[in-house]
């Protein structure tokens, strides 16, 4: 563009309009070209935005071995009194009703000093202010030892604690302030794992620790723990059950039971199929495809009374994956159980809507009475669709380097390109084209500023003979 220029003042024409009308002529391809350009970038946005939604579904599927599969064979664990027991469980549990009775929880074994001989008034005093006497203490769990050295002339309480909690035995030790009104010390032992093959044995040897302190020993022997250590025990078909802990996951096939407390008589555990979760699984799965058909049905639609067409009305592409998705989805299929298509089941394409829709009624009922015909259908729709190796029907769509999709986006990348380079020698004609005729209009205007001069000067001329005349008439 050239500089500030004023042009028409010897024409008296609009010549910067004219100008400015012509290029827009000239610019007329140009804006076409733009035009299309845009088109063509709604184009690769919206096919990038489809296939993120096919991918979605391909997750979707691939997830079906944990998210879908698995979980339509999922069980629910009822208890009958939550607050004795309570109970999960996996797909390999059957389903069935037992009764449990809750006769012993596990735990473990708490050993407490006492004021017996001396009562502790200060955990920072050393041991042998209150006549301890230097040498072992050694706990004992499970057959390991862990021993403790007791030096009564540096040890305090508080280091005995400390010494405990850092030899890495499967005990610890705290202290507590059992005074009312006065400071009265206690050291605890608590064993860290439950069950009576964890019982924490406490010994000394050279140090009067553990009788001057009147700690007990969770052996039998001696004074009687705070707390012993016990096993849980259940009873299952009138068969007492006992074990180490209280999470117990090896009696009921993939059941695990939590026991909270003790119950006075047999508490009712119901398994049974977890129709619910396994009808919302399958819903997630249908929403998921309809967020495809969605998208198909906004994105080539064409509007009669408008007139109006979308974007994608037409484009071969995406008629052509919808056409391979929905036959895909149709047919028949071999699962090895008495399910064998999608509409069978109860999942229909409404040809009115254009959506797929679940009988709920129906899928409720294959999922009670047939979970593995279910099952089964899923794992050969998914082995259908998709694949580790990425050569199912969708891998083939959404493939990152080949796929259907990659390839039209790469083609509507490539048609921008070409636009863009061909707009680029566009600019630069119309830009010399606008220079062009400035000039020319520029030489216009130069013209008739001499044509207008050249008027003037022979008006001036005529004027002056015609003067001389007028005078010549009158001297005569």
């Amino acid at each position: 563009m050239a500089g500030f220029q004023v042009f028409g003042i010897a024409s008296g024409l609009d010549t910067q309009s004219i100008i400015q009308q012509l290029v827009d002529l000239e610019s007329r391809p140009l804006v076409l070209s733009r035009e299309r350009e845009a088109n063509l970038t709604i184009k690769a946005s919206l096919f990038q935005d489809f296939n993120t939604r096919l991918n979605g579904f391909r997750t979707n599927l691939r997830d079906l071995g944990d998210s879908i599969i698995n979980k339509l064979s999922a069980i629910s664990a009822v208890s009958g009194d939550e607050t004795k027991f309570t109970a999960s469980a996996t797909t390999s549990a059957n389903v069935g009703t037992f009764q449990i009775g809750v006769t012993q929880l596990a735990k473990q074994s708490t050993l407490m000093s006492l004021a017996t001989n001396v009562t502790v008034a200060d955990t920072d005093a050393t041991l042998d202010t209150y006549g301890i006497t230097s040498g072992t203490l050694s706990f004992t769990i499970d057959g390991t030892q862990t021993d403790v050295t007791v030096d009564a002339s540096t040890d305090t309480l508080s280091t005995i604690r400390d010494k405990v909690n850092s030899a890495g035995g499967a005990v610890t030790a705290s202290i507590i302030n059992a005074g009312s009104s006065s400071t009265d010390y206690r050291i605890v032992f608590n064993g860290t794992q439950a069950g009576a093959q964890n019982a924490v044995e406490l010994s000394e040897t050279g140090t009067n620790f553990k009788s001057q302190l009147d700690l007990p020993t969770d052996d039998g022997s001696g004074r009687t723990p705070e707390q012993a250590a016990t096993d849980s025990i259940i009873t299952l078909g009138g068969v007492s059950i006992s074990r180490t802990t209280n999470t117990i996951s090896d009696v009921i096939g993939g059941v695990t039971l939590n026991l909270k407390n003790t119950t006075g008589t047999d508490v009712t555990l119901e398994l049974k199929t977890d129709t619910a979760t396994n009808l919302e699984k399958i819903q997630g799965f249908v929403d998921s495809l309809n967020s495809i058909r969605e998208f198909m049905i906004e994105q080539t639609s064409f509007d009669e009374e408008a007139t109006s067409q979308a974007v994608l009305y037409g484009d071969s592409t995406l008629i052509g994956i919808d056409q391979e998705l929905r036959g895909a989805l149709g047919r028949q299929l071999t699962t090895g159980g008495s399910i064998t298509s999608l509409a069978q089941l109860g999942i229909n394409f409404n040809t009115t809507t254009k959506q797929y829709e679940v009988n709920t009624s129906r899928v409720t009922d294959f999922l009670n009475d047939d979970p593995t015909s279910v099952r089964q259908l899923f794992i050969a729709m998914k082995e259908s669709l998709t694949s580790v190796s990425n050569t199912g029907r969708l891998d083939r769509i959404v493939d990152a380097v080949d796929g259907t999709i990659k390839t039209k986006i790469d083609f509507l990348n490539s048609e921008i390109d070409t636009l863009h380079e061909a707009q680029t020698r566009m600019e630069e004609r119309i830009e010399r084209r606008r220079t062009s005729l400035e000039a020319q209009f520029r030489r216009l205007e130069q013209v008739m500023q001499e044509m207008q001069t050249q008027s003037q000067l022979f008006s001036s001329q005529i004027a002056g003979l015609q003067g001389l005349n007028s005078q010549s008439r009158s001297n005569s």
